[in-house]
């Protein structure tokens, strides 16, 4: 730590030399007792300088950490992130390119995250996305993450998120059930089917819970956690940068 903060500080230092040395002709060389006397003088009329690099390379290690700590965690439990039983798959089941999404049906974010990873999957053949229900935002999310599952297990769901997207004003629950019937869906599943539905969610919500993960949407590529989302380019730039295919369309 004492010789990261040394570093850094030299390193603000010579950038304070330099700003104020900008316009004059370039120094001759000077000691190392003169260099020394220097900087001490700049950090005592700039005592700033220190208490800013010192909370500078905290956070950096506090980054760092963290991680480090998130791909132990992903480690730990890569069996339960690549299990795919029970949860909706946006484009190749038998692709090799897995992207686990955590998201809430009634966030905004996550619906024009799943609009785009939609629209990517014919320029990446290999790539499955795996869809993984994680409500928070009340009953009517809870209702929709069991429509999800059970549109995917009756072949509807792509059907049932484009009438979802579609949908402009705030839902109610007969609503989502009417919309749910209208892209064919049959709603009398039985209690063993709701029940397995139920636990699908709630490995969901312990998984990410494990992961350390308390917001949507998030997603992990490989052993990376990537929180929030920030647009179509930047999620296909780390979908190429993380499966480098020959199979990959350009």
């Amino acid at each position: 730590m004492k010789r990261q903060v040394c570093s850094l500080t030299l390193s603000l230092f010579l950038s304070f030399v330099s700003f104020n040395t900008e316009a004059q002709e370039p120094a001759s060389s000077i000691s190392k007792e003169e260099f020394k006397k220097i900087l001490i003088e700049v950090l005592q009329e700039n005592p700033e300088l220190i208490a800013n690099t010192k909370d500078h390379v905290q956070k950096k290690l506090d980054f760092r950490n963290s991680k480090k700590l998130e791909k132990q965690l992903v480690k730990k439990h890569m069996a339960r992130i690549l299990s795919t039983e029970g949860y909706p798959i946006i484009g190749n089941p038998l692709g090799d390119q897995k992207v686990i999404a955590f998201f809430d049906p009634q966030c905004a974010y996550c619906h024009q995250m799943i609009k785009d990873m939609l629209g990517i999957i014919a320029r990446h053949p290999n790539l499955q996305i795996v869809v993984r229900d994680m409500p928070f935002l009340g009953d009517l999310s809870d209702l929709l993450s069991r429509l999800h599952i059970l549109s995917y297990q009756q072949g509807r769901f792509p059907e049932l998120l484009n009438e979802l997207f579609a949908v402009t004003t705030n839902l109610n629950q007969s609503q989502a059930e009417e919309i749910a019937r209208k892209v064919g869906m049959q709603l009398d599943a039985s209690a063993e089917v709701m029940e397995k539905i139920k636990h699908s969610i709630e490995e969901s919500k312990s998984l990410a819970t494990a992961l350390k993960i308390d917001s949507v949407p998030t997603f992990i590529i490989g052993n990376r956690i990537y929180r929030d989302y920030h647009g179509l380019e930047s999620f296909e730039r780390l979908v190429k940068k993380s499966f480098l295919s020959q199979n990959e369309k350009p």
